[in-house]
């Protein structure tokens, strides 16, 4: 429950029928990253984006690079 002088947040993305919930576990929203990221967009107005594909450094480079390459490949046109 907010304390009464703080104004609770709205949802970063509207429900849809794609959204499971349960009363033990947190809701999830089953979008594209690409959806996600376009949502967030309108909503919040950026027109940067910095992403952080090892945080900590503790996944192998291999992956990181294939991280890389499939977001410049189906994310980043979708964005542009």
């Amino acid at each position: 429950m907010p304390k009464p002088y703080q104004k609770p947040h709205p949802p970063i993305w509207p429900r849809s029928p794609t959204t499971r919930c349960s009363p033990t576990t947190r809701c999830s929203v089953r979008r594209k990253p690409s959806d996600q990221l376009l949502a967030l967009r309108e909503q919040l107005g950026f027109t940067t984006l910095s992403l952080w594909m090892n945080p900590g450094g503790t996944i192998r480079n291999e992956r990181v690079l294939t991280s890389m390459r499939l977001f410049a490949e189906r994310v980043a046109p979708r964005l542009a």
